[in-house]
C-alpha cells in the first residue's frame, strides 16, 4: 500500500504528497502530475497517461502466510496429473494457495512499475482514487 502521505525529499510543495516507493522506483502524486525517481533520474507523468490497475491474484504462498491474507486454497508441492499430491517426492507439503491484489501503474512512455500486496483488495482505493483524480484533468 502506499506510504503514509510524506513530502519528497529535494522538492518543496505547499501540500503533501502521497508517495509510492517499490525497488529503485519512487512515484510522487502530485496534485497536477506524477513524479518518478529512479537513481538520479526524475521524469514526469501527466494523470492523462497514466493508466493504473488493482485486480485479485491467486498466490502459492511457499513461505508463512502474512497475518492480513486470505487463504482460498491448498495445493501440494509437487502435484500429480490428476491434481493430488505426487507421492514419489518424500517430503511433499501442502502450500496455501492466498488471494492477493496486484497493483499495475504503467504510461506510454515506459513506465512499468507492479506491485503485489498480500491484503485482498488492499490496493482498490488507491487505483479508484487516482483514477478519479486523472478523470478530472
Amino acid at each position: 500500500m502506499p506510504s503514509p502521505i510524506s513530502l519528497v525529499p529535494g522538492i518543496l510543495a505547499n501540500v503533501d504528497v502521497p508517495v509510492l516507493t517499490s525497488g529503485r522506483t519512487t512515484l510522487a502524486f502530485y496534485p497536477d502530475r506524477v513524479l518518478a525517481f529512479q537513481g538520479k533520474s526524475v521524469g514526469a507523468i501527466s494523470y492523462a497517461s497514466l493508466n493504473i490497475e488493482s485486480f485479485p491474484s491467486r498466490f502459492i504462498e511457499h513461505e508463512s502466510v502474512p497475518r492480513d491474507a486470505t487463504v482460498v486454497d491448498h495445493t501440494w508441492q509437487f502435484v500429480n496429473k490428476k491434481g493430488g499430491p505426487d507421492r514419489r517426492f518424500k517430503n511433499n507439503r501442502q502450500l496455501p494457495v492466498c488471494r492477493y491484489n496486484r497493483l499495475h501503474l504503467s504510461s506510454g512512455r515506459g513506465l512499468n512499475v507492479r506491485l503485489l500486496g498480500s491484503l485482498d483488495g488492499g490496493f482498490n482505493e488507491f487505483a479508484l482514487a487516482v483514477q478519479q483524480f486523472s478523470r478530472m484533468h
